[in-house]
């Protein structure tokens, strides 16, 4: 499994708290959901939880602006292939009835700010 970024550690733990006899998947591969076309088959959702059929993205700074290290055109073109990428997920899982919760870094509060977004995205998924 691919290393989590500090985000997704605080994501991890909060997720375990309400769920904690779940079967949470981290860095899920998206070739694990059927029919994945093959130019999805290398890539991964952050987190799954089958029992809800919910998928959780924790977008960091890259999702959202071009994060310029040492070439301007480099990041410009890694943020537009981001972008790219990350539309192309949400509309494949979109398409195989999986619901998709984006939670962005500067977003990310405490437990209970947590919990009121999964119950929301999971309420919403069985109305």
């Amino acid at each position: 499994m691919a290393k989590m970024s500090n985000y997704e550690k605080q994501i991890y733990e909060y997720l375990k708290k309400p769920f904690p006899n779940f079967n949470i998947k981290c860095h899920y591969q998206m070739s694990n959901f059927a029919n994945c076309p093959k130019r999805f088959r290398r890539m991964h959702v952050d987190f799954y939880i089958p029992e809800f059929n919910l998928a959780i993205e924790v977008d960091g700074e890259h999702h959202e602006r071009k994060v310029v290290y040492n070439d301007e055109i480099k990041a410009q073109v890694d943020f537009e292939r981001r972008q790219s990428l990350d539309t192309k997920k949400e509309i494949f899982l979109a398409e195989i009835g999986v619901k998709l919760l984006r939670i962005k870094y500067h977003e990310i509060k405490d437990l209970k700010w947590f919990e009121e977004i999964i119950d929301s995205a999971i309420k919403e998924d069985r109305a």
